[in-house]
């Protein structure tokens, strides 16, 4: 693998071969932080799917809940009402 800069160039201008460098370097982290960004994304979009799901199979069984304790409610005051 050949060198992005070479010796003779270091030689000639050292501040100039390290900044090159370095943006080489940053550049690459930069894409890299990016990439995990959009893998953490799918993953963190993937589980909210997952519980909107649970939450909504909840809701339902708490207002069955509801209901029926309003039934049960009702009938035990009509119960109460006639002795």
């Amino acid at each position: 693998m050949k060198m992005p800069v070479s010796f003779e160039q270091f030689q000639k201008n050292p501040v100039a071969a390290i900044a090159f460098v370095a943006l080489v370097a940053i550049g690459y982290l930069y894409v890299d932080q990016k990439m995990m960004n959009t893998k953490v994304d799918d993953r963190c979009q993937t589980r909210v799917s997952e519980l909107e799901v649970k939450v909504d199979k909840y809701v339902e069984h708490i207002r069955r809940l509801d209901s029926a304790l309003a039934y049960t409610s009702a009938k035990n005051e009509m119960l109460l009402q006639t002795r």
